[in-house]
């Protein structure tokens, strides 16, 4: 019997991110829709990875002038402001929402597993 590999859980010319890699994972080894089950997942897959990249990798600096530019619908949409520079205001409660978010989503997860 051969032992499975990426190739069993994924098809072929699917991008997934790391984490939506795992969760599928643990739901072929679970037998459990972990993905569609937990509400706050398609946020903090999409939502909160985006502001995490604009902040690594572009320094927090939204650049208005590209022409495909879907950060700035996905800034107004968590009310994320940007300054006269083009860098983010990164608010309080956004952090705090953000870590509520989190928690949320790792007890639905957890509950998840355990059954």
């Amino acid at each position: 019997m051969r032992n499975p590999d990426k190739r069993d859980f994924f098809p072929r010319g699917q991008r997934l991110s790391k984490i939506n890699r795992y969760l599928t994972c643990i739901e072929q080894y679970k037998g459990v829709n972990i993905i569609s089950k937990i509400e706050n997942w398609e946020l903090l897959d999409n939502h909160y990875r985006e502001v995490r990249n604009i902040l690594a990798h572009d320094g927090g600096e939204v650049d208005d002038n590209k022409e495909d530019n879907n950060n700035i619908l996905l800034l107004e949409e968590l009310k994320i402001k940007v300054n006269h520079s083009g860098l983010l205001i990164l608010q309080d409660q956004l952090c705090l929402d953000f870590l509520n978010d989190l928690d949320s989503f790792f007890n639905s997860l957890f509950k998840l597993i355990e059954k």
